[in-house]
């Protein structure tokens, strides 16, 4: 079996999840040694990337969303990475932002960032509650009108 890239399809693009694979995890030096050593590059790499999660979605216009590590328990802080991408030039914009729950059941919502190209940023959200939740709202914009929005969480 040939593994090259996993990807995923959104709005219309693929996007890659894992790159390519080195030259010592696709063929092994040694074609005797059996499947599940050969496979063992591969699993190992896979659970390197499920320690990551992602909140995305797409709007009208443009999609966006917010990656960080994995939860395994309430965080007093998260650091995120957030991305937003407008693909239509309209005079509109995407805006992204941060939604979180702690554990008294709050909703935090953070502050808007706003691209009308394509845009990355790396934050950090605390809450002396602790982050048991996280979201990401994406929404498209004309000057400060809301048109349209999506949400993605858990």
């Amino acid at each position: 079996m040939r593994a090259t890239r996993i990807t995923f399809i959104l709005a219309g693009l693929l996007l890659p999840l894992v790159g390519p694979l080195s030259a010592a995890e696709a063929a092994p030096s040694n074609p005797g040694t059996p499947p599940a050593q050969r496979t063992s590059a591969l699993v190992d790499r896979h659970q390197a990337v499920m320690k990551v999660a992602d909140r995305a979605c797409v709007t009208s216009g443009g999609y966006g969303g917010a990656r960080f590590k994995r939860l395994t328990g309430p965080v007093t802080k998260l650091k995120v990475t957030l991305w937003a991408y407008d693909g239509v030039s309209d005079g509109q914009h995407v805006r992204v932002r941060l939604v979180t729950k702690n554990s008294k059941g709050q909703r935090h919502y953070w502050k808007w960032h706003k691209t009308s190209s394509e845009k990355t940023w790396h934050t950090t959200a605390r809450d002396v509650y602790g982050i048991f939740e996280v979201g990401a709202q994406v929404a498209q914009f004309k000057g400060d009108k809301r048109l349209d929005m999506c949400t993605a969480w858990k």
